[in-house]
Parts: structure tokens; sequence; C-alpha cells
């Protein structure tokens, strides 16, 4: 269990003969797979807005309870 620990500490995340162009492909798939998760990110957000929107759309009676305009309104 010793030995195991021990590699594995002394073990590099890209062994020393790695190729630039290995590099250079891994740096953009990384870069690519950010732009890819922000995209997922604000296709999530703009989704989560419309379900409001549309809930407040049917109900508006929602909105003035949630800020108690109700009792404005009544006057």
């Amino acid at each position: 269990m010793q030995a195991a620990n021990t590699i594995a500490e002394n073990t590099p995340v890209f062994p020393s003969n790695v190729s630039p162009e290995f590099v250079e492909w891994l740096t953009y798939e990384k870069a690519d797979a950010r732009r890819h998760q922000r995209r997922i990110m604000k296709a999530t957000a703009m989704l989560a807005l419309a379900i409001v929107l549309f809930i407040i759309k049917d109900n508006p009676e929602i909105l003035a309870g949630l800020f108690n305009l109700d009792a404005y309104a009544a006057k």
C-alpha cells in the first residue's frame, strides 16, 4: 500500500516525452470543453427564465402575492 502511494505521488500528470502537438491538441480540447460548458449553462439559464416568464404570464397574481401587492390593488 505504501509503495502504491509513493508511486502515485511521484508520477507526473504528463510524462516528459509528450509531443508538443499532443499538448497543443489537449489545450484546444480543454478550451472547447469550457466553451461547450458555457453554452450548456447559458441554454439552461434561458430555459429557466422562459419557464418563469410563462408561469408569470399565466398567473400574474403569483407575482402580486409574492411582493404583497394585492393589498395595494384592493384599495
